[in-house]
């Protein structure tokens, strides 16, 4: 793989190129700086410096080499974004540079200093003070935690993006049940979320971007959900309900059947009984019985079927006429013949 790689490079190198090869692989990959023009701390001697593979020695310690790698390079615009192991990352506008410094066993323990680079979708700004950076290009997410309030880090993309052309109509972020969300956007660039999460003492953090095409497929498919859907509720109200039929006792003192609520009389004392009888006709019919209580002078029976509810209530106090209510959703009722 190495010799693959790297032929021109002499095979007594070739040892150190073995510790940092994951970062090599990455370079050869995605190039978009000259790595062999990087700032460099004093007293470093180059090993393998290419375009897309820059490796250097030095005899000073690993941590004082680390130290000084972030500030040749802070000097030069790069500015901190995150770190894994021995491997620190740096960002200038889109592109991120991988620094990798460690010791080398096989050059008696001296330490080496290897550079890799990747274009990044988008400039996504990083708040001062963030913690357990993430930064994943394939789904073009950065994520962190921050000490900053959601307003507060709402602000600071606010005006970190601003002098990009990146704008939002929302006043403050939007909080729902979890996250606090604020959104900005770009008619050339796309979209950027920042999703935000209270844990604790500290705020995690998604920053989320989208290109304007990926926005645009986005709104084409909600549009098009949203004309079925539309198009699926109309043809639902122009459709005829499905009926169902209340059948009334033969001595049915009055009644009304106004927007689907049935309501009559009955004489003083049937009220239970005329509302069993109808209880047994609809469970004979499918209805399923989802509740019931039955007193002599009152109750309520609940009934559902197939997406539909229907429910009768009556009050029957005894020394006068009861009164019988039935509402239902989703089906017509009708006054069985």
């Amino acid at each position: 793989m190495i010799q693959r790689l790297h032929p021109l490079l002499p095979s007594r190198f070739r040892p150190l190129l073995a510790l940092p090869m994951l970062l090599i692989v990455s370079a050869v990959h995605a190039n978009p700086i000259d790595l062999s023009k990087l700032p460099l701390p004093p007293g470093t001697k180059p090993v393998a410096v290419f375009p897309h593979t820059a490796i250097h020695v030095t005899d000073a310690p690993v941590d004082a080499t680390a130290a000084a790698c972030a500030k040749v390079l802070g000097d030069q615009g790069w500015t901190p974004y995150g770190s894994s192991g021995q491997t620190r990352y740096y960002k200038k506008g889109t592109i991120r540079l991988l620094v990798t410094v460690q010791s080398a066993p096989g050059q008696g323990g001296r330490t080496t200093i290897s550079f890799g680079s990747e274009q990044m979708s988008a400039d996504l700004p990083l708040p001062p003070g963030a913690e357990e950076v993430q930064y994943a290009d394939s789904s073009k997410r950065l994520g962190f935690l921050t000490s900053l309030a959601p307003e507060g880090l709402a602000d600071f993309y606010r005006q970190a993006l601003a002098p990009a052309g990146w704008t939002t109509t929302m006043a403050k972020p939007v909080k729902s049940e979890l996250d606090h969300v604020i959104i900005f956007r770009s008619p050339e660039k796309g979209k950027i979320e920042v999703q935000m999460r209270p844990m604790e003492q500290k705020l995690l953090a998604s920053v989320i971007y989208s290109t304007a095409a990926e926005v645009e497929a986005e709104e084409k498919r909600a549009a098009a959900q949203g004309a079925a859907i539309k198009e699926k509720l109309a043809k639902e109200a122009a459709a005829p309900k499905p009926k169902v039929a209340i059948p009334l006792p033969a001595d049915v003192v009055s009644k009304a059947l106004v927007k689907n609520v049935l309501k009559f009389n009955v004489a003083a004392g049937k009220g239970k009984a005329t509302v069993e009888s109808i209880r047994k006709h609809l469970t004979g019919s499918g209805w399923k019985e989802e509740s019931a209580t039955l007193d002599a002078a009152a109750g309520l029976v609940s009934f559902s079927r197939d997406g539909q509810t229907l429910s009768i209530d009556y009050m029957d106090p005894g020394f006068m006429p009861g009164e019988v209510g039935v509402k239902a959703s989703g089906v017509e009722i009708e006054i069985a013949k």
